[in-house]
């Protein structure tokens, strides 16, 4: 049995999709007999295993000359734009020849990356020759599985945000999200369905009457072992890295301008509670990377307000554990989630979470945190 594994979710940032997949693909290249995964690109899986001790060689030889060159320029566009990005966190971006020359920069590899795609049917027509299984995790079926009878098709849906909550979605996004819709229309049972939760089970079924709940199955998530309780030496350090007063407090949060993180209704409540309670020692800690948007809602506040919230920018894994690990709380009153990691994610860190009351939030809370409306 040979089985052709989307491993698309690894060229996104890190978000909930990409955490599923970098932890699911490990586990199964381990647990099955060799030369029984193929994986697509291959150069992303290669330089993850080799970061993760977890290096199975015939990762390599599994794929054409043709494969690792296309997955090859794949990730050296992707890695470009990263450098772009680091550039841009590192340096403060005001002159507007600077700004001019990243957009340009950018323009040119999003070109690159459109070129790319045009491939993409090429690779996968090649890649499915000999498989028995496709599993997706994440995006939509490619044309060329759909087409075969012979492939068993397996899929996670990890929510369905664009079906049942559009106004949750990003307006630059909802034209991609169409072909993600009519893939939840399209869905019934020839497929082997998976959620991340009972909601989403719910939400799939209650969308698409053609899927028989008996065909999905609830696969649970966990938060990666990143995230454990820091040390008070490691938690001042990273203080001292975010301008973070020492002796005081913090709420922490996400600093977003996806709609569903409600991020608006955190500052908000921010400023109720230092207006209502006199706090002076205070703060609110938002990390993530910064927008125009964003930033809008937070420099209309009044000064005092301004003063006591604080914008970490992008953190890596090891800094959010830390982050958490100092926090008085983690802050996600999310409006609608499949899931929701970052709720255990703060939970292993033995911070308290405060989260909201809808979606698969208090199913994956349970009693542990404080549910909100």
């Amino acid at each position: 049995m040979k089985i052709l594994i989307d491993n698309s979710p690894l060229t996104q940032s890190v978000c909930g999709v990409y955490r599923y997949a970098a932890s699911i693909i490990p586990l199964l290249v381990n647990k099955l007999p060799g030369n029984s995964i193929k994986l697509c690109p291959v150069e992303n899986i290669i330089e993850f295993h080799n970061h993760q001790n977890h290096f199975d060689p015939f990762l390599i030889v599994s794929f054409s000359q043709y494969d690792k060159f296309v997955s090859k320029t794949y990730c050296t566009i992707i890695n470009e734009i990263n450098e772009i990005n680091k550039h841009i966190k590192e340096n403060s971006v005001k002159d507007k020849f600077v700004a001019k020359k990243i957009k340009r920069e950018l323009l040119r590899l999003s070109k690159s990356l459109k070129k790319f795609a045009f491939s993409e049917n090429k690779i996968i027509k090649e890649a499915i020759k000999d498989i028995d299984i496709y599993h997706n995790l994440y995006n939509c079926f490619p044309d060329e599985v759909k087409k075969s009878n012979d492939i068993k098709k397996f899929i996670t849906v990890h929510d369905i945000i664009p079906a049942v909550r559009p106004d949750l979605i990003v307006n630059s996004h909802k034209n991609a999200f169409q072909k993600q819709i009519q893939q939840f229309s399209e869905l019934g049972n020839k497929e082997i369905i998976f959620t991340d939760s009972q909601f989403s089970k719910d939400d799939l079924c209650n969308f698409n009457k053609n899927v028989d709940p008996s065909n999905v199955h609830i696969t649970y998530l966990a938060a990666n072992d990143t995230f454990k309780k820091a040390s008070e030496n490691d938690i001042q350090k990273t203080r001292t890295q975010f301008k973070i007063p020492n002796e005081a407090r913090y709420i922490l949060s996400t600093l977003t301008s996806d709609p569903k993180k409600n991020m608006p209704f955190v500052v908000a409540g921010f400023e109720e509670l230092l207006k209502s309670e006199n706090f002076h020692d205070l703060y609110l800690v938002l990390f993530g990377g910064l927008r125009t948007a964003d930033l809008t809602i937070i420099n209309k506040l009044p000064n005092n307000i301004r003063s006591k919230i604080i914008l970490t920018g992008y953190v890596n894994d090891e800094e959010m554990a830390i982050l958490h690990s100092g926090a008085l709380c983690f802050c996600f009153p999310s409006l609608y989630e499949g899931f929701g990691i970052p709720v255990l994610e703060a939970m292993q860190c033995c911070t308290p979470v405060i989260t909201s009351n809808v979606s698969s939030l208090p199913e994956v809370a349970g009693d542990a945190a404080i549910l909100i409306d």
